[in-house]
């Protein structure tokens, strides 16, 4: 047995029987992706400085991690584990990437939490990962690796930190007022449909990785979405604050208070609309608004501001008071035929949809002969897997009624609004 230094690293490497024992240092990364529930770490993300593995040289219980976040300790579940290219995405080829896949659920893996003060999601600013390895991976004929050293610490609120393949397929961009990102369909024609998303109200500010990562907002640039519309452009807006200042305020426990005005955004984020889509090749007969909670009431004050706008919308557990739309703004979003399209649960804990909100602007509309439409649910109740794989059920606050949507459970509702073209 020889024994020597790589005065380079200062790593120990044992020869026996020919073949070396290594050690490698490197650098580890979370993969983020959307899910129901909002953002979720779903993959570390291992980068070696000195070695590349091959393809099935190691499955997931040759490692073990243990996240604390925020003064959380767990031990997460690997359920699988492969060489990988930079973004995570298994190869076929040697890699001096590792991708380590991670059980996730709405209580184990986000990045984020809400913060009643700010009423706002914020990433975790205390979060790290003791990611070891416990079995020996053979590089070649030559080395085997016993041992990584790699930084527990890891930055969330770095972008360099997060890895988000599903957000790198949006572009970003900003003007005096707003932050926005848009995402461009990969169909070739002459013009676009253009659908808005516009976020709760956890997710205002300046950072638009969580606009598009709170809600499952990556739904709408995936097949099920753009192939209704044999492609539409996804307009993305961000608040600084939140969408229904001005109209109201909220308290830590998230009461809200209305002011009796229109929203401080309205007129802005309608003018940032109206550019985008005059710098675009977007059909005008054929833009879509829509939001949940705090955005909801924003696409909802939008069509009702410029009822003869929009080709149809779309709001999700809106928090616009039905007692602040006149008589006169029923009867013209009617007439516009602009497809309203209700989203709620009758347990929602934040709006009262059947006596405040949703219901009775249905209802007005309804009678005043509009193209009006509902997708009402009585709780919010989604299936998944455990990490044995068996299904189990999880029931959301009933203000979640977004995941019903992005989930596309609402009879139809994808299908009926890349149908919808104004008259």
């Amino acid at each position: 047995m020889g024994i020597f230094i790589n005065a380079r690293r200062d790593m120990v490497h044992v020869e026996v029987s020919g073949k070396r024992n290594v050690t490698a240092s490197g650098v580890q990364r979370v993969i983020v992706e959307g899910k129901d529930w909002g953002p979720a770490i779903t993959k570390v993300l291992i980068e070696l400085n000195d070695y590349e593995l091959q393809p099935g040289t190691f499955d997931a219980s040759y490692f073990t991690v243990v996240e604390t976040a925020m003064q959380i300790t767990n031990k997460r579940d690997i359920v699988d584990a492969y060489v990988c290219d930079e973004n995570g995405h298994e190869v076929n080829h040697a890699s001096k990437y590792i991708a380590l896949v991670m059980w996730v659920s709405p209580e184990v893996g986000n990045p984020m939490h809400f913060n009643p003060q700010t009423i706002s999601g914020e990433w975790h600013t205390a979060y790290s990962l003791d990611t070891r390895l416990v079995k020996e991976i053979s590089i070649d004929e030559h080395l085997t690796l016993t041992t990584m050293f790699l930084n527990k610490k890891v930055s969330l609120t770095s972008i360099y930190s997060r890895v988000t393949p599903e957000v790198n397929q949006f572009k970003f961009e900003s003007n005096d007022t707003y932050h926005y990102a848009y995402f461009v369909p990969k169909t070739q024609k002459d013009s676009y449909p253009l659908v808005i998303w516009l976020h709760g109200g956890g997710e205002g500010g300046t950072d638009l990785y969580k606009c598009i990562l709170g809600n499952k907002v990556v739904s709408l640039i995936k097949d099920d979405f753009q192939n209704c519309f044999d492609g539409a452009y996804i307009l993305v807006p961000q608040a600084k604050t939140y969408w229904m200042e001005g109209y109201g305020t909220f308290d830590s426990k998230l009461q809200f208070t209305p002011s009796g005005k229109n929203s401080d955004y309205t007129e802005s984020l309608m003018a940032l609309i109206q550019d985008f889509a005059g710098k675009h090749p977007i059909d005008p007969n054929r833009i879509i608004v829509g939001g949940c909670s705090n955005g909801g009431y924003m696409a909802l004050q939008l069509m009702v501001d410029y009822p003869n706008y929009f080709a149809a919308g779309y709001p999700i557990c809106e928090g616009m008071l039905d007692s602040s739309i006149t008589d006169e703004q029923i009867n013209a979003l009617a007439a516009s035929k602009t497809g309203v399209y209700f989203i709620y649960s009758m347990d929602d804990p934040v709006f009262n949809h059947k006596e405040l909100t949703s219901i009775p602007t249905y209802n007005r509309l309804k009678k005043a002969g509009g193209n009006v439409h509902v997708s009402q649910f009585n709780e919010i109740v989604e299936t998944y897997l455990d990490q044995k794989g068996e299904e189990y059920t999880h029931q959301y606050s009933g203000h979640f009624s977004w995941v019903k949507f992005f989930a596309n459970e609402c009879e139809g509702v994808f299908e009926a609004l890349s149908q919808e073209k104004k008259l």
